[in-house]
Parts: structure tokens; C-alpha cells; sequence
């Protein structure tokens, strides 16, 4: 079996009884030569208009809007750093079964000036709200190994996200990110502002995702690597045939 994550690995050992030594971890991959940072960032893709160094820092996340990406959370986060005074803006790029409700959410937390919902998006412009962003973030409550983050950090945007499933794998915390409790707003919120308040922090942690991104999670790396699996598997089994 391959899954994308030592979380998955042990949790598919533990549930369904399948020896570890089946389980190869091969995690998905993030083309680096698309999601790459710019030096001049691109036109927005709404009508917001192009970021500037006039305006607030954005958190941008790259997620369904169902149940187990938890985006109640992260609208909770947002209003206590609305409430805490902290300069910046959010934006969700994404569409699902709780896209109404997370926008009555949004309705009941007077966030509409603070946070844009997007909407579903192609890879182009996802790109383009990526290259925007100060910060990634993901609030889920379970996760495999989360592509939209790799994205991020080839893009060179430190992530907060919580910490479940494999994003302790990807993201190395205070390094190229912050890990947060899951279900915890008030500690999502710190984390925000404490990346916020740290333009130098940010950029440091940026640049630590790429090398991150680059060296762990590029697209060909996981190519290479199912390749060489599947080499290891028709060796066997072709000697396999020949001894029986």
C-alpha cells in the first residue's frame, strides 16, 4: 500500500491490521517550477486590487469548505484578531457544502470587511492569491498530508495550521511555520499575530518552506520515488516466477 503521510501509515496499520512493512509513505508533490515566489506580485484576481505595502497583510486558505477543514475556526481566529486590533486581511479560496454557512458565519462575526470568500478557483489563480499572501493557513481538524500548504511553501509563505494528521511532517514548527491545538481559536489567533507583528519572521520562515518544499515535497522527488517502487515490486515478483 502507498499513503502520503506516516500518520495515515499508522493509522492504516492500526485500523485495518496491515503490516507496516506494506505500508510505503509517499507523500504527493507540489510542481516548484509553477508555485514559486515573484519578485513583483501579480494583479489580484478579484476586485480588491493588486497588494501594495499600503495594504494589510493577507491570510490566504486553500481549502474545501466541508466539515473536516473546520473554516469555523479560522473565522473564529480572524474575529479575535479583529477584536484584538490587528491589521490585516483573510481570504478563502475554496467552495463546499458549508460555503452558505460559512458565509452566515462570517454575517454573524461582522468579518465582511476582513475576510473575501473566493469561491471555488483554478490553479492559475490560486497561484495568484498564493503569491499575495503573508501568511497560509489551514484549520482542519484531520488531515492527510495537505497539498495546499506545499503550495504555499513553495511560494515562500510561512503556514499556520493546526496539528493533526501529517502536517507536522510538512510544516517544521517555528521554522517554516506554526503548529497550533486543533479546536483552538485563541491559539490560532496568537499564531497569526504573532507572524503579523514579524514582517522579518515571516520572510525568514518563507524562505526556510521553500528549501523545505524543495527538498522534501517537489513533484519529481515523488515521481522518483513511486518509480523506484514499483521497480522494487516487478524485480521481486519477476524473481519470484523464475524460482518457482
Amino acid at each position: 500500500m502507498v499513503t502520503v503521510s506516516e500518520a495515515n501509515a499508522r493509522h492504516i496499520a492500526t485500523s485495518f491490521g496491515v503490516p507496516r512493512e506494506r505500508i510505503c509513505v509517499i507523500p504527493c508533490g507540489v510542481d516548484t517550477a509553477i508555485f514559486f515566489p515573484l519578485e513583483r506580485e501579480p494583479e489580484t484576481p478579484t476586485a480588491m486590487g493588486p497588494q501594495d505595502a499600503a495594504q494589510p497583510p493577507l491570510i490566504v486558505c486553500v481549502a474545501r469548505h466541508e466539515p473536516v477543514k473546520n473554516l469555523g475556526l479560522l473565522l473564529g481566529a480572524c474575529a479575535a484578531l479583529r477584536d484584538r486590533g490587528v491589521n490585516f486581511r483573510c481570504a478563502l479560496v475554496g467552495d463546499g457544502s458549508l460555503h452558505d454557512e460559512l458565509i452566515g458565519i462570517r454575517a454573524q462575526l461582522h468579518l465582511e470587511p476582513l475576510v473575501e470568500m473566493i469561491g471555488q478557483a483554478e490553479r492559475a489563480t490560486v497561484l495568484a492569491w498564493l503569491r499575495r499572501a503573508a501568511i497560509a493557513a489551514l484549520s482542519s481538524h484531520r488531515e492527510g498530508m495537505p497539498v495546499c500548504l506545499m503550495e504555499a511553501g513553495a511560494c515562500e509563505v510561512p503556514a499556520v495550521a493546526t496539528r493533526v494528521g501529517g502536517i507536522p511532517e510538512l510544516i517544521e514548527d517555528g521554522v517554516t511555520g506554526l503548529l497550533t491545538p486543533p479546536g483552538d481559536a485563541p491559539a490560532m489567533a496568537d499564531a497569526f499575530e504573532r507572524l503579523l507583528s514579524n514582517p522579518r519572521l515571516r520572510v525568514e520562515m518563507g524562505r526556510a518552506a521553500r528549501r523545505r518544499i524543495e527538498a522534501n515535497f517537489s513533484i519529481g522527488l515523488q515521481v522518483d520515488r513511486l518509480v523506484n517502487l514499483w521497480s522494487r515490486l516487478e524485480t521481486n515478483a519477476a524473481n519470484g516466477r523464475a524460482a518457482s
